[in-house]
């Protein structure tokens, strides 16, 4: 079984694009890749496209889509320590001291921190609307986490069978991938990084591959019963406390082979 470690990620100001960029280029995915390679199966990595309508009562993060897999839950022997630079955390959204805040503090206001999980790699939701026989159009790709925050078991049933399946009949909707997320070993957290979560609070993974993105915006808010005095979906749920997502096109920037080790 292999599995997936995903981020998602946030920049407060497009002036910190090219610096970001740069940091994730000639620092961080070295390092990640030199310090988990014994491990680490595929890398890749996508920017968000430029918002063009307001897709925060999605929880829409603006950066960086980016996923690690491996066999296993197997990580490298010792923390991963990566370079940063002096403002680095006010861009990002993400305070270098305690990103999490102590827990996910995540709101439509700010800030919308780095987000991470662990997914299976085989999806355990499948829906295809293209035959496969025929040449795919081109389309989006809409990536979100959800925890639901009153309802449990009733609340991801609503999720899977009355939004996911009612986007599978909108209009543009190609294709459909949803998981539970996987609870992390105990081992695995106390390998990680100190100023990580100490388990990670998103539920549900769901990626959904869209050709006419207008018209599935206005449908998702709709399943998901978006109500803009309250500032909730349905089941209590908040867009960056409990939903984040983002949008990117079908092809990642760069993937492993792309990514040169340092020294």
């Amino acid at each position: 079984m292999m599995i997936r470690n995903v981020y998602m990620m946030n920049l407060n100001s497009l002036d910190a694009l090219p610096r970001w960029e740069r940091w994730y280029w000639r620092h961080h995915a070295p390092e990640a890749v030199e310090a988990m390679g014994p491990w680490l199966r595929r890398y890749q990595s996508w920017r968000a496209i430029p918002e063009r309508e307001d897709f925060s009562p999605l929880g829409h993060y603006n950066y960086r889509w980016t996923e690690l897999w491996f066999n296993d839950f197997e990580i490298m022997d010792r923390p991963l320590v990566l370079t940063w630079w002096n403002g680095q955390d006010v861009e990002s959204d993400t305070p270098l001291e305690d990103p999490y805040h102590g827990g996910w503090s995540g709101s439509m206001d700010g800030p919308h921190p780095i987000a991470q999980s662990w997914v299976p790699a085989i999806p355990q939701i499948r829906i295809d609307n293209h035959p496969s026989a025929t040449e795919e159009p081109a389309a989006f790709r809409w990536i979100g986490l959800i925890r639901f925050p009153t309802g449990g078991e009733a609340a991801d049933r609503w999720f899977t069978d009355h939004v996911l399946e009612g986007l599978a009949r909108t209009e543009g909707v190609l294709r459909i991938r949803s998981s539970r997320t996987l609870h992390v070993p105990e081992d695995i957290l106390r390998n990680l990084s100190s100023r990580e979560p100490q388990q990670f609070i998103w539920e549900r993974f769901f990626e959904i591959d869209v050709t006419r993105l207008s018209i599935f915006r206005a449908a998702a808010l709709s399943l998901l019963e978006w109500n803009p005095d309250k500032r909730r979906l349905a089941h209590g749920v908040e867009p960056y406390r409990d939903l984040i997502s983002i949008v990117t096109l079908e092809r990642p920037d760069w993937r492993l082979h792309d990514i040169v080790p340092k020294g």
